[in-house]
C-alpha cells in the first residue's frame, strides 16, 4: 500500500535504527584486516547512524510526531545513500510553524485548509487538528480536520476534513505521503474514539478516488466548475456564451448597473436567502452571525470580499467571494427576484475581468456528479448551466466518509440528533 517501503518507526524507537553498511565495503572471512576494517568501519556508521537517529527522535517527540516512514531510492542499498524518512504528525502552527502551513496551502491546497478558515468552523467545544508529512524540503502532504463534539467525542464526534488533503506537485513516494496522512487522521478518530470521518462539502478538488477507497471511505463523485484566467481578457471574454455576454453588456450600458465592493453583509445575506426561498429552501437562523464572523476575520487580508450589482441604490444582486493562492473561490450569492437588468452578469463578469493576469482560476463551486432524486437533479442542472455558460469546465474530483463506530453512530444519528433539533426548534 506504501510505494518503496523499506522500514516504519515510532518516534520511541528510532534511537534504535542504525544506518546501513556502505556497499563498497565487502567482508572476506578469509582476510582478517580486511575484516577489521569492515567491523571498524560499521561500527563507525552505526554509532553515527545511532546520534543521528537519537537527534531525529528527540526533534520528533518535540513535535508531536505521529509516525516516520523511511523511503528509499530503488538503488539505495547499493550506491549507500538514504533518503531521510518520511515524518508525519500534528503541528500546533505556533510561530513559523503557521507561516510554512498558509505558504503550503496557498501554494497547493484551497483556502478551506488555511488555518484562518479551519478556526473559524469550529464552535465551543470543537478543536481544530493540523497533520502534515515532511520531508527533506518541508511540508509534502497536508490535511485539516475539525473535532466536532457537541456532546462529547464517545457520543457525537466526528472528524471533519476541511476542503481536501493537499499534496505537494511532484514529490516522490505520492502514494506513501497520501498514505501516511490518512493512517495518521485514522488513528487519531480511533484514539479520540470519534464515531466517523468525512469530508466538509463540494469545495473539495481531491482527484483520487482509489485512495479514499483503500482507506475504507464511502466515495462520492463531484464536478468542479473552474473558469481558467489564462489569457488576455478577450481571450477569456470570447469563453463566455454570448447571450451572456449580450446581458452583462445591457446591465452596464442600458440599465445603469454598477458593481462595487461592499462590507454590507447584511445584504448579502438577503439576497442569498432571497435566492434560497426561490428554490423551495431556508437558510438556517445562524447564517447571518456566521458571514459577519467569517467577513470579520477574513477581509482585512483581502482573503473575503463582497462585490454588490446596485441601480439606483437598490442591491440587485451579490457575491461573497475568497481569494486565497492562486484561485477565487464564488463561495455564496443570491440576486433579487423578479427582473434583475443583467446584474448579476455583469457581477460575474467584473470579477473574472479584474482577476486575469492576478488569479488563475475562478471556482464557482461543485455539484454532484450523482444526485438522490430527479428534482434535485433538475435543480443543480440550471445552476451548472449557469456556470458553464461562463466559460467554466468540470474537473473531476470525489470526497468521502467512513464510519468507526456503527452502533453508537446509528444512536447518535437517529435518536441523540433529531432530539437536539426538536429541542432546538421548540426554543426558536
Amino acid at each position: 500500500m506504501i510505494s518503496r517501503a523499506v522500514g516504519v518507526l515510532t518516534a520511541e524507537r528510532l534511537d534504535s535504527a542504525v544506518t546501513n553498511r556502505p556497499a563498497n565495503l565487502r567482508t572476506n572471512r578469509n582476510n582478517k584486516t580486511d575484516r577489521k576494517d569492515l567491523d571498524q568501519q560499521t561500527l563507525a556508521g552505526s554509532m553515527k547512524g545511532e546520534v543521528e537517529a537519537g537527534n531525529k527522535a528527540k526533534e520528533c517527540a518535540n513535535m508531536d510526531t505521529l509516525r516516520c516512514f523511511s523511503s528509499v531510492n530503488d538503488c539505495s542499498f547499493s550506491s549507500g545513500v538514504e533518503r531521510r524518512p518520511l515524518v508525519v504528525r500534528r503541528l500546533k502552527l505556533n510561530g513559523p510553524e503557521r507561516e510554512r502551513w498558509q505558504s503550503f496551502m496557498a501554494n497547493e491546497g484551497t483556502v478551506f485548509g488555511s488555518a484562518p478558515w479551519v478556526n473559524l468552523q469550529c464552535g465551543k467545544r470543537d478543536e481544530a487538528l493540523f497533520f502534515a508529512v515532511e520531508d527533506e524540503l518541508g511540508i509534502c502532504g497536508a490535511c485539516a480536520v475539525v473535532n466536532t463534539r457537541k456532546i462529547g467525542n464517545p457520543l457525537s464526534g466526528k472528524f471533519v476534513i476541511q476542503g481536501n488533503p493537499a499534496i505537494r506537485e511532484g514529490v516522490e513516494d505520492r502514494g506513501a505521503v497520501v498514505d501516511l496522512l490518512f493512517e495518521a487522521i485514522d488513528r487519531e478518530a480511533r484514539r479520540r474514539r470519534v464515531l466517523a470521518i468525512e469530508f466538509e462539502g463540494l469545495w473539495s478538488m481531491w482527484p483520487d478516488r482509489l485512495a479514499l477507497e483503500r482507506h475504507g471511505y464511502q466515495v462520492r463523485g463531484l464536478k468542479g466548475w473552474i473558469v481558467e484566467l489564462k489569457g488576455t481578457e478577450a481571450e477569456v471574454h470570447r469563453k463566455v456564451a454570448s447571450s451572456f455576454r449580450n446581458l452583462k453588456n445591457q446591465a452596464q450600458k442600458k440599465h445603469n448597473v454598477t458593481i462595487s465592493e461592499s462590507d454590507d453583509v447584511a445584504a448579502l445575506c438577503r439576497l442569498w436567502s432571497e435566492t434560497y426561498e426561490r428554490a423551495g429552501k431556508r437558510l438556517s437562523p445562524g447564517t447571518l452571525a456566521y458571514l459577519k464572523g467569517v467577513y470579520a476575520a477574513l477581509a482585512p487580508s483581502k482573503t473575503a470580499k463582497i462585490h454588490l450589482a446596485t441601480r439606483d441604490g437598490q442591491a440587485l444582486s451579490g457575491c461573497f467571494n475568497l481569494y486565497f493562492g492562486d484561485t477565487i473561490y464564488y463561495w455564496h450569492g443570491g440576486s433579487v427576484s423578479g427582473e434583475r437588468f443583467g446584474a448579476s452578469h455583469l457581477l460575474h463578469w467584473s470579477v473574472i475581468r479584474d482577476s486575469i493576469g492576478i488569479f488563475r482560476r475562478y471556482h464557482m463551486g461543485g455539484s454532484w456528479e450523482i444526485y438522490e432524486n430527479e428534482e434535485l437533479r433538475k435543480r443543480a442542472e440550471g445552476v451548472s448551466t449557469f456556470k458553464r455558460l461562463w466559460g467554466a469546465e468540470t474537473h473531476d474530483f470525489c470526497l468521502g466518509g467512513k464510519v468507526l463506530r456503527p452502533f453508537a453512530h446509528r444512536v447518535f444519528t437517529s435518536w441523540l440528533l433529531p432530539l437536539a433539533q426538536k429541542l432546538k426548534s421548540l426554543k426558536t
